[in-house]
């Protein structure tokens, strides 16, 4: 049986579980060019102490 894209997902990017209630990840992406590769870096914080941001949500797997 194949693996679901949300265990794909979580193999391929080393996924583990948020440590804290208020903790957040931040995805921050790099400057690029049109037709470049996407370069970004995943970042750890907490709503406590928040770096500046703008949001866009999403969702792996079953939302409810």
């Amino acid at each position: 049986m194949e693996a679901s894209p949300e265990r794909r997902a979580r193999e391929a990017f080393g996924y583990e579980p948020l440590q804290e209630d208020n903790a957040l990840r931040l995805l921050i992406l790099r400057p690029g060019c049109k037709g470049e590769a996407i370069h970004c870096i995943l970042e750890h914080g907490t709503a406590a102490d928040p770096a500046p941001y703008e949001a866009m949500s999403y969702v792996w797997g079953d939302a409810s």
